[in-house]
């Protein structure tokens, strides 16, 4: 007995499992994903609406409750190895250690939210930093909010830019609310600027290499009296790398 069973190959990326299982439309208790190995030899991640193992296991039967339970947790293995494979080594036992959702089959979404923002947070070195804690929590947290919106299809590569963007964008608009927070209108001109900015940092040089010096070096151009376009922020991001290098 088995309806509506769906499957995709266990080495598919994050986004495609998300699409195809469409995880948040999917309220049902029988939307834990399971993996197993097909009749073809390959190991597949799949999803079943209803099955007779599903059934034994809700009348009480240990045997079912095991199996389930089983290719379950080869389910999250697979998607762990995914999220490893997709966003760096470390991510995985990060995501765990820093107390964000388990990685379970039903979560893909929120998964790759977790994942690209820990990978983000510790590819900038915003843990190193002299960054309040409570901060770089409450900054990762809006972070996996705002890369959780992103479509199903954007790959990981564009989920990890975003959460970078995302983290900068908010340093720098925090430190402005700060300083001009007496110059409500020179404040407002600053944030849209800001926006400008951001929205050009993509063609940019600094587009594949967005660290905490880019958000220091908007923060000082900002604060500036300086014209505020990309050709003047470089120099700002340069000086900020040189400081930060005679830090280190």
């Amino acid at each position: 007995m088995s309806w509506n069973k769906t499957s995709v190959a266990s080495t598919a990326p994050l986004n495609q499992i998300a699409q195809t299982f469409s995880l948040k439309q999917n309220f049902a208790g029988s939307h834990h994903l399971r993996a197993k190995t097909n009749s073809e030899g390959q190991t597949v991640i799949y999803q079943k609406h209803f099955s007779t193992t599903k059934f034994l296991a809700i009348l009480g039967s240990a045997g079912a409750k095991a199996t389930i339970r089983k290719q379950r947790q080869l389910a999250n293995h697979l998607l762990s190895e995914t999220v490893g494979k997709e966003y760096g080594s470390g991510t995985v036992d990060n995501i765990q250690l820093r107390g964000h959702a388990p990685l379970r089959g039903y979560q893909v979404e929120a998964m790759q939210a977790h994942a690209a923002v820990a990978a983000a947070v510790d590819q900038m070195g915003l843990q190193q930093s002299n960054a309040d804690r409570d901060f770089i929590d409450r900054v990762s947290k809006m972070a996996r909010d705002h890369v959780y919106q992103l479509p199903p299809e954007a790959m990981a590569g564009r989920r990890l830019y975003e959460a970078k963007l995302f983290i900068i964008r908010t340093i720098v608009d925090d430190g402005l609310s700060f300083h001009f927070r007496h110059q409500p209108e020179t404040l407002k001109k600053k944030l849209s600027e800001l926006n400008s900015l951001c929205g050009s940092l993509q063609y940019s040089p600094f587009a594949k290499s967005l660290d905490l010096t880019v958000a220091a070096g908007l923060s000082s151009l900002l604060k500036s009296d300086e014209n505020p376009v990309i050709h003047q922020l470089e120099t700002h991001i340069a000086m900020a790398r040189q400081r930060r290098g005679e830090r280190a």
